[in-house]
């Protein structure tokens, strides 16, 4: 290897090294803390998430509360109650009506056995309800009053509510139809599922607005006594002032299809007498609304896998899942391989809901239902490793977590695309600076090996001419003119 190309392989590695090291250390640090930042901003924004949904649904169970408490002490209320109270524990005695109570009797069952059997099958996957049972704990007033507003009323199912006033004479038709329409605007405008006024003494459902297959029945001896409704009935009417409030989380309930129902119930008074108990059954669509931001989770920031759902004291989803709304086919899939069992997958997709259903097992749960509110990693109902920004909402009567959460494979995605950037970038930049370094090294050391090649070739050419006369000649700004002045002078 020549002189020359030995300084040109010196004077690269001198540029290139020096060079290289510095971009691959700037390159990491970049990449480490551009990284950290995108990751921060996933944080930031789960837990704003988290936040936002969570004064939502606080604010949402504030205003049920304040209205139900309004409702009750309305004079409309008031009146309603006191007008219905009577007429409805004596409405088979005093209706006036052609149908014979064996009539009204067949005319219920067969209404039981095929409308809301056929459409309780329907919403379960084939199971049956126990319509026996159902029907066995019903008085005749209960089956008079269901026979005239349910099983008579002409409506179909799902729209009995339409009906104001039953066929036959009756006081208590007469009251139905004078605040019937005034409630059921109430309960449409709002959204509530369903609003009750029951009998303080006897328990009673003396109104309803939708006219489901509790109408009628008693919260202290009939056959939904125990359920969530009977359990704020028993409460509410236990409280000895207005505006005391009983709440029931969701649970099945069979005469809605054993679908989740919630409900919350207040005493109503009248001259400082408690008279009956208000109750509304809360609605499930505006919860699934507000943690679904109706269905908008990419224009709210969560891309394609953030969501945010609600997790009970039961480990019991409350609000339905992104997951199965987006691909029910897939939903199931990732579910039944973690654990979730055929039965319970064959309701989520006939009740099209995976709330109290879908059972959520993750650390990050059990740390809020605690109590705690934070940000982690964990392991979501599908296998899916995600990060959670987890709360507990702040609901009296109600024992519920919230979860904000994004797949970590998406939520590292950006970090992953900029450290490919910054490498593509580097790369680029480390090579026209190597082809800058090459080409300085190849200028510098032609202006240093130059000369002296020059200087070697007129000595070879003086020693072959054997003429010491000869003068060796140089530019000044060659690195051999010292040389060249020496050598002439010692010919000489």
């Amino acid at each position: 290897m020549t002189m020359k190309h030995k300084l040109v392989m010196t004077l690269i590695l001198l540029a290139i090294l020096p060079m290289a090291v510095s971009i691959v250390a700037s390159t990491l640090v970049a990449k480490d803390s551009g990284s950290d930042a995108l990751l921060r901003q996933t944080e930031l924004r789960l837990i704003s998430e988290r936040e936002s949904k969570k004064r939502e649904l606080e604010t949402a169970f504030k205003l049920y509360r304040n209205q139900i408490v309004t409702k009750a002490s309305s004079t409309m209320t008031i009146e309603a109650a006191n007008s219905m109270i009577g007429p409805a524990d004596y409405y088979a005695d005093s209706v006036i009506t052609d149908v014979s109570m064996a009539q009204m009797k067949a005319a219920v069952e067969d209404y039981y056995q095929n409308k809301f059997g056929a459409e309780y099958a329907r919403r379960n996957s084939g199971r049956t309800a126990s319509i026996a049972q159902m029907l066995g704990s019903l008085s005749d007033n209960a089956i008079a009053l269901q026979y005239s507003y349910i099983a008579a009323n002409t409506h179909p199912l799902g729209e009995k509510h339409n009906l104001d006033k039953a066929l036959g004479q009756s006081v208590y038709n007469d009251e139905h139809a004078r605040y019937h329409s005034s409630y059921r605007n109430f309960v449409e405008t709002f959204g509530y599922y369903d609003l009750f006024i029951v009998d303080s003494d006897t328990g009673n459902i003396i109104y309803s607005v939708f006219k489901e297959l509790d109408f009628a029945t008693s919260l202290i001896n009939g056959p939904y006594a125990q359920s969530g409704i009977g359990k704020v009935f028993k409460e509410a009417n236990a409280a000895n002032e207005a505006g005391a409030i009983a709440m029931a989380d969701f649970a099945s309930y069979l005469p809605s299809y054993d679908a989740p129902a919630s409900f919350m119930a207040t005493p109503i008074f009248s001259n400082g007498q408690k008279i009956a108990v208000l109750i509304l059954q809360l609605p499930v669509e505006k919860i699934d609304e507000i943690t679904t931001s109706h269905e908008s989770w990419k224009d709210i920031g969560l891309g394609e896998s953030g969501e945010t759902y609600l997790v009970g004291a039961d480990s019991k989803m409350r609000s339905v899942s992104r997951f199965f709304i987006e691909s029910p086919e897939k939903y199931m899939a990732s579910a039944k391989a973690h654990g979730l069992d055929d039965t319970t997958a064959k309701i989520i997709g006939a009740q099209g809901t995976t709330a109290n259903l879908q059972t959520i097992k993750s650390d990050v749960f059990k740390q809020a239902i605690a109590g705690e509110s934070g940000f982690g990693a964990s392991v979501d109902y599908r296998g899916i490793p995600v990060l959670t920004a987890y709360a507990k909402l702040d609901i009296p009567g109600l024992e519920w977590a919230i979860l904000s959460e994004m797949d970590v494979a998406e939520a590292v995605e950006p970090a992953k695309d900029l450290s490919n950037t910054l490498l593509i970038s580097s790369a680029i930049v480390a090579s026209i600076l190597s082809i800058f370094a090459i080409g300085c090294g190849l200028w510098f050391s032609n202006k240093l090996t130059r000369p002296i090649e020059k200087l070697q070739d007129d000595i070879e050419e003086i020693e072959r001419n054997s003429d010491l006369a000869t003068r060796l000649r140089a530019k000044p700004s060659d690195v051999t003119a010292g040389i060249v002045g020496s050598l002439n002078k010692t010919f000489e």
